[in-house]
């Protein structure tokens, strides 16, 4: 690997974040994967004496710019026999006087546009769940392939070192005809030798990747294409690598378990932003705690000037509370939210916080208030470790367990998740969106989940994180997720945590945002979040167990469908979606 890095480090210095075709082949050799024989050649040279080296009767002439990556496309791609070579390798100098060298390359006979004997093999470095893999039809079609045939051509695969390639590659499209498996169809390579090669591209990707912590560079995208499969062996035809300057992001939040316990089961609360005089929304708030049945020997609203509000204990701050509080209710505005988290972080009497208030970190001009916010939240784990925040911008949260509604909308607007079904098995439902949530959860009020829990915009708690928790906990059976995007390096987390839940017999459905550009948009503009590749990650979080909705409807057909305690399964009512598939999970 000091060979390769050497040759991205010298590219760096001389301004360059791709490296040619040549470069390509000199790393894939390094690795252990084959490629032709090759000669560089300047645009004056004589290359008479250089074609003897070559077996065959033909050449392969190429032109080498990190400026014209698709050769091919532009006709800087030319076979020829030898007799005409110099004849060619002068006509194409005049054509790309810009070019800086030639490639003469051995000539690898193979039949071109044949499925399963020219192979796609791409790796990239994605945000969410890093080093990944994609294995499709190769060739000059590829991009058509992709395009339209996406769903069945383009499987991705988190590039981890127990990576199953060999399921990986089973399940793939273009095993059917490399593999021999097509009516009439011959093996062109055995299983065992494109998994070898997958495993090769996999080490080479987590070495220059954020997971190697010592990495100077990362391998955004290595690309060959095509890979030429025939005769058991594979050849890579041509390469296309991009790279970049190491940057390893910041250390990342640390949510503990307690935490994450005082949010969702809470024994003690207390709401701040309470009305004494009029119903505002931390009075709604506060009733509907009152109403879910919380003790309210361990409620407080903290409010100065105030002995009691709806017969609940008020002290004028934060240090003023006679214990710890698991759970408090900020609902202040958001011009006021930043200072008064900062106090309760100083205070060290409160372990989990549901900041109600939003516009912080989601609207133009609020960059300043996100940053200072996620700074109180650094400071408050030094002071407490158990400090933790769900949102801002949360709509709430209910636990069945512990009699807790924190929902800001009356219970005469929206009958809340509370009580339990006894028909259906255990679940949780943890989604970004409050406004999707409520929707669903309106749609189903015979899903009584044991914890509903709205994130917003996740500046510390996410999605995964309560994931992570619920699976350890091991109380629920189903496990719900609306996912808007994924944070930096938070995919592989979530991908282990469905692979447990799978384990542990926890189903895991989720329903994932962001698909379009448009949608991702939207996405960005509501939460902050990483609208991340929804194709990758569908494939990778299939793989690992979940059952991805392909739409909301689907999604809130499986929920009311949620299966019972035996887990036996219960039909769909698919009036609306009569396309959906029978339900997932399986009947004992």
């Amino acid at each position: 690997m000091d060979f390769i890095n050497n040759m991205l480090r010298n590219a760096y210095a001389k301004g360059f974040k791709t490296l040619n075709e040549a470069d390509c082949y000199q790393i894939l050799r390094r690795i252990g994967i084959k490629t032709p024989q090759i000669k560089t050649a300047a645009a004056n040279d004589d290359i008479g004496k250089t074609l003897k080296d070559f077996p065959g009767e033909k050449i392969v002439i190429k032109i080498l710019s990190e400026k014209t990556l698709h050769k091919t496309d532009k006709g800087g791609v030319k076979i020829c026999t030898k007799d005409k070579a110099e004849q060619t390798f002068k006509a194409m100098a005049a054509a790309f006087p810009e070019a800086k060298s030639f490639m003469l390359t051995e000539f690898i006979d193979y039949p071109p546009f044949a499925l399963g004997r020219e192979i796609l093999l791409g790796a990239r470095l994605d945000e969410a769940f890093g080093p990944v893999i994609t294995l499709g039809f190769g060739g000059t079609d590829s991009e058509y392939f992709a395009k339209n045939l996406k769903e069945e051509v383009r499987t991705a695969l988190t590039a981890a070192l127990n990576a199953d390639f060999d399921s990986f590659i089973e399940n793939s499209l273009l095993w059917r005809y490399a593999g021999g498996k097509a009516r009439g169809g011959k093996p062109q390579i055995s299983k065992a030798a494109l998994s070898e090669t997958l495993q090769k591209l996999a080490g080479l990707m987590l070495h220059f990747s954020p997971l190697n912590k010592n990495a100077e560079f990362f391998i955004e995208e290595f690309e060959i294409n095509p890979l030429c499969a025939g005769g058991g062996k594979l050849t890579a035809l041509d390469g296309v690598l991009r790279f970049k300057k190491a940057e390893f992001a910041k250390s990342g939040h640390a949510v503990t378990e307690r935490g994450l316990q005082s949010l969702l089961n809470p024994k003690s609360a207390a709401v701040i932003g309470v009305s004494g005089k009029k119903m505002n929304m931390g009075r709604i708030i506060l009733n509907n705690i009152i109403k879910a049945g919380f003790n309210k020997e361990n409620l407080f609203v903290i409010k100065a000037g105030e002995r009691e509000i709806d017969g609940v204990k008020c002290v004028p701050d934060f240090n003023s509370l006679p214990q710890k509080i698991d759970a408090l209710i900020l609902s202040v505005p958001a011009g006021s939210a930043v200072q008064t988290l900062r106090d309760c972080a100083q205070s060290g009497k409160v372990n989990g916080v549901v900041l109600i208030s939003g516009g912080i970190g989601e609207k133009e001009g609020s960059a300043g208030l996100d940053l200072e916010l996620k700074e109180i939240i650094k400071e408050g784990k030094k002071t407490n470790p158990d400090f933790t925040l769900n949102g801002s911008n949360s709509l709430g949260l209910v636990s069945n367990p512990s009699n807790f509604n924190s929902l800001f909308i009356p219970t005469e607007k929206f009958t809340p998740p509370l009580g339990f079904n006894p028909s259906l098995a255990p679940s949780a439902f943890i989604s970004q969106s409050g406004a999707f949530m409520l929707a669903s959860l309106g749609k189903t009020e015979h899903v009584k989940p044991l914890y509903a829990v709205m994130t917003g915009n996740q500046q510390d708690a996410t999605v995964t994180d309560y994931a992570k928790y619920l699976i350890k906990e091991n109380k629920i059976k189903l496990l719900m997720l609306y996912i808007e995007g994924l944070k930096q390096n938070e995919g592989e987390a979530l991908r282990q945590a469905v692979s447990q839940a799978k384990k542990q017999g926890i189903k895991t459905l989720i329903y994932m945002a962001g698909r379009t550009p448009s949608g991702q948009k939207a996405v960005m503009g509501h939460t902050a979040s990483i609208a991340g590749n929804y194709f990758t990650a569908k494939k990778i979080l299939s793989q690992a167990g979940a059952f991805m909705a392909e739409n909301l409807e689907e999604f809130e057909d499986l929920c009311q469908s949620a299966p019972g305690k035996n887990l036996r399964t219960i039909k769909f009512l698919c009036s609306a979606t009569p396309a959906l598939k029978p339900a997932p999970w399986p009947i004992p």
